[in-house]
């Protein structure tokens, strides 16, 4: 059954320093209002399992995405990063490599979500190689990766849309560059076809209504359907303030510093390093230099004006209203804010239904994925006896405390867990990286400080394994009573087939369910 989603959500664990919202307050509103909502937090996919396991116990299908941050020059970019590193580079290549990198270093946002499991694994990829290949300041992909990623029945299993005012799309359109913009979605329709979707939001600022009418002519020069997002930050619009307050105080800026406009200059020095600065609209730029008397090309002492454009002093606080909309409270939004959307909104929203009919059900492999080692709980052992060796714990009491540990451990299965940390350890400290005496509840594991995964001996510090692992670990119990009257007594992972043919984990079962 169709149903309306809440496009283009973040929440307080992947959008840190940046949204307000619980993925709990969302999950609760939707199922109050038979919604759903796309969690697309900046660059993280830190809330998935969250958003899982909470969508579960509401019986809600997640939808899980990312909005990602978008390079086509991260590569070239960490060229140059390598090249300013040669202390012996000529002083005029080094001032054209660092004007080129800060040319090249703005990002820009693209919204992509998992359609199908085939696509889950898609962004998973995708996020794995912006973190481990691309981090720069933040985790970059780049169009190369986003298209290359593999095919399954003609598809990558995920749904792209055009995102916020940071969008390749909606940057073109701000700097009224209307050919790179056809050209940018022309394409992406090419590229993802019946699975790109033009993105407008509901968004109170001058810019959004702009790029918003342009977005509707293009998806209906281009046939491209489009769709309504409100790129909420929190649950509701009591929250605006508090937001405003949030960013205000990252960017140390005040209360009156919204509305305010100034200049930001680019100028380069005689070395030719680049900098920036931004001078309110009546101030000076340098000492009987108004900022306002500046063109470009002007020579000031040393400097010269590279480029001048006047910009908010404090930029999106204005938008107070990114709250988190059902269907009714969006179209009221459109009927006050949005005139250029009010003859497309019954299409907009439709858009927003259909697209919950296409995403599948995702289900989360939560077993734990350790690599299978040959006899690991005897190599364990083996490697336990060689540490109490060399650190000379052959006493009674560290016998007893490490058969009592590997005990536990083997009980649970996580033999293999701990020789992949020693052998995480025992590569570093070869290849020289600096590592700590220990951090954390492991610091009570004998079995770990022989193994070499910590230095702190737990006798020394009288530190106890039990903080660390539970003889009980992983066998939690659950008393289910049945429609009879009797008991019945699980595990929490314990799988158990209802009469309709699902399966559950003993844990998400609700009072109501036909147990088989």
């Amino acid at each position: 059954m169709s149903k309306y989603i809440v496009w283009h959500c973040h929440d307080r664990t992947g959008s840190t320093r940046d949204a307000l919202s619980s993925i709990k307050d969302m999950v609760d509103k939707c199922a109050e209002h038979d919604m759903a909502f796309s969690c697309t937090n900046h660059g993280s996919i830190a809330s998935w399992v969250e958003l899982d396991n909470t969508c579960k116990e509401k019986k809600i299908k997640p939808i899980f995405g990312n909005e990602i941050y978008l390079n086509k020059n991260r590569d070239r970019i960490f060229e140059i990063r390598t090249k300013l590193k040669d202390k012996k580079l000529d002083v005029d290549e080094r001032r054209i490599l660092t004007m080129e990198k800060e040319d090249l270093q703005k990002n820009n946002h693209l919204l992509v979500v998992a359609k199908n499991q085939h696509g889950w694994h898609n962004l998973c990829e995708l996020s794995n190689q912006a973190y481990v290949k691309g981090f720069y300041r933040f985790p970059l992909c780049t169009y190369e990766e986003l298209f290359n990623l593999p095919k399954e029945n003609d598809s990558r299993g995920i749904i792209v849309s055009s995102a916020c005012l940071a969008s390749p799309l909606n940057q073109f359109l701000l700097k009224e560059k209307f050919n790179e913009a056809e050209e940018w979605v022309k394409m992406m329709k090419e590229e993802f076809d019946k699975d790109f979707y033009l993105e407008v939001q509901a968004v109170n600022m001058d810019e959004q209504r702009f790029v918003n009418k342009k977005i509707i002519e293009y998806s209906k020069k281009f046939k491209i359907p489009a769709i309504i997002a409100n790129d909420s930050h929190y649950i509701n619009d009591s929250y605006s303030l508090a937001h405003e307050r949030f960013l205000l105080l990252q960017g140390k800026q005040k209360v009156s510093d919204i509305g305010i406009k100034q200049y930001k200059i680019t100028y380069e020095d005689k070395q030719g390093k680049r900098k920036r600065k931004k001078v309110d609209l009546d101030a000076e730029f340098k000492k009987d230099h108004p900022a306002k008397k500046l063109k470009v090309g002007d020579i000031i002492g040393s400097d010269k004006i590279i480029d001048i454009e006047k910009v908010n002093k404090v930029w999106m606080i204005e938008a107070d209203d990114l709250s988190f909309k059902t269907e009714k409270e969006i179209r009221e939004k459109v009927k006050q804010q949005h005139p250029e959307l009010n003859d497309n909104i019954e299409e907009l929203i439709n858009t927003n239904k259909s697209i919950y009919d296409i995403i599948e059900e995702i289900h989360i492999d939560e077993k734990i994925k350790l690599p299978k080692i040959k006899d690991s709980d005897k190599l364990l052992n083996e490697k336990v006896v060689d540490g109490m060796k060399i650190k000379n714990m052959t006493d009674k009491k560290s016998i007893e405390r490490v058969k009592y540990e590997l005990g536990i451990i083997k009980k649970n299965g996580f033999a293999e867990y701990f020789l992949v940390l020693s052998d995480f350890m025992e590569y570093a400290r070869k290849i020289n990286v600096p590592l700590g005496n220990g951090r954390g509840s492991v610091v009570g594991s004998l079995v770990a400080y022989l193994l070499g995964i910590h230095f702190m001996n737990p006798f020394e510090w009288d530190f106890e394994f039990e903080r660390f692992m539970a003889p009980e670990f992983g066998s939690s119990k659950l008393e289910i009573i049945l429609d009879n009257g009797k008991k019945k007594i699980l595990k929490e992972d314990d799988e158990v087939e209802l009469k309709n043919g699902t399966i559950k984990k003993a844990k998400y079962l609700t009072e109501g369910d036909d147990i088989k």
